[in-house]
């Protein structure tokens, strides 16, 4: 995502404390000016508390007009989808290191992933409380490309499959990218099973049917 410039903020006395606690983790323009990254952290800390994520608040503390939070974002989608996008991201990047800890490589390295990741994500509290509060602008954000995480889950995926071609031979022979999204949307199909057609969560069975699709 674009990183446009700072723009200048006259912070209240209650927003200036609210978010200078924040300082050492909040990568500002350093001389009173908000930028895209301030928005997102403070997105994410209402996010991983359970909160509901609002422009109008979120400008608001920041000292700035929503045109700006919106010219930078798009929308609330967005700026949902940019928050779970890199917690997402994270959670990949932890499950990537297990796999090279275990020695893994091949098909058997990229289905641990998905399924660690898989499992992490099921555990989120705050996943799931968005899910619960507000289940289609859940699905909206993470099943279309409007939220803009699932494109950037099925790169990442399929570069990792690109990558394991490279050392190993893995079936079947299909487009790395057209491999990652079927395995993103049979994960989806899982994990949100219960939002999608009422029934209980089961990835045991989404990491059958997904080493299908390597054998």
């Amino acid at each position: 995502m674009p990183s446009p410039d700072p723009v200048p903020v006259r912070r209240s006395d209650a927003a200036a404390s609210a978010t200078a606690g924040r300082a050492g983790r909040i990568d500002t323009a350093g001389d009173g000016r908000a930028a895209p990254e301030d928005a997102l952290q403070l997105a994410r800390e209402t996010f991983l508390a359970g909160g509901r994520i609002e422009m109008r608040t979120i400008a608001s503390a920041l000292g700035i007009g929503r045109s700006t939070l919106y010219r930078w974002f798009g929308d609330r989608d967005r700026l949902i989808g940019e928050v779970i996008w890199r917690e997402y991201n994270d959670l990949v990047d932890r499950a990537e290191d297990a796999a090279d800890r275990d020695g893994l490589a091949g098909a058997e390295r990229i289905l641990a992933v998905v399924a660690r990741t898989n499992r992490d994500i099921s555990r989120s509290r705050a996943l799931r409380r968005f899910l619960t509060s507000e289940p289609e602008a859940a699905l909206r954000v993470l099943t279309t490309k409007h939220g803009g995480v699932q494109p950037r889950i099925v790169e990442r995926h399929a570069r990792r499959i690109r990558d394991e071609r490279e050392r190993d031979d893995i079936k079947p022979d299909v487009d790395a990218t057209a491999l990652a999204y079927a395995m993103v949307r049979i994960s989806e199909g899982f994990l949100y099973a219960d939002q999608i057609t009422d029934t209980e969560l089961d990835l045991e069975m989404a990491d059958a049917v997904m080493g299908a699709l390597l054998r």
